[in-house]
């Protein structure tokens, strides 16, 4: 048993900016290589590879949540607006749930999340809103598949991430370590 990390990847699979960009640095050019087979990654899955020189952890789970940008034409406030969105959210619980799949299935005792569409996928959702969708996705998650993990971790870059995962998990009266 070991650990595994969650990298926010894109579609394409291969790499990206921000989190992406980092976890394919650290990981190296063997990283790299690993990734050009996936032939890209479905918006609200996961796939696979080992860490190669990333130490800390033993495998790298890139995981594809949505882009919360509005269609030309859908109006911010309107039902079709509301609808898009919903779909957007089921994806984005798709990807955490898949994530935690992969972590089950690779029999790891520890995963580490980076927030998925909470940067530039964020689009016209708030951090709140996309954080809350992500606390609520791990809460909720059936653990009893996957023996193995026993520690799930939502990492937060920024002061404002940290505060906004605290205030999600104390409004669903998680405990706090």
């Amino acid at each position: 048993m070991g650990g595994a990390i969650v990298n926010a990847a894109n579609e394409g699979g291969t790499g990206g900016f921000g989190v992406d960009e980092a976890v394919n640095k650290a990981g190296g050019y063997e990283l790299k290589q690993a990734r050009k087979v996936f032939d890209g990654i479905e918006t609200g899955s996961a796939k696979v590879t080992g860490s190669f020189e990333h130490s800390l952890c033993q495998y790298i789970i890139h995981a594809v949540g949505p882009v919360y940008r509005l269609k030309p034409g859908i109006g911010a406030n309107s039902a079709a607006a509301a609808e898009y969105l919903k779909s957007k959210d089921t994806l984005l619980v798709d990807a955490y749930h898949r994530s935690l799949d992969c972590a089950g299935e690779l029999k790891v005792a520890s995963v580490g999340f980076s927030l998925l569409s909470a940067g530039v996928f964020r689009g016209v959702r708030s951090l709140n809103e996309i954080l809350t969708i992500g606390v609520r996705a791990v809460a909720g998650y059936d653990y009893s598949q996957h023996k193995s993990l026993r520690e799930v971790h939502l990492v937060a870059y920024t002061k404002e991430e940290q505060d906004v995962l605290v205030s999600a998990a104390k409004a669903l009266e998680l405990v706090l370590q």
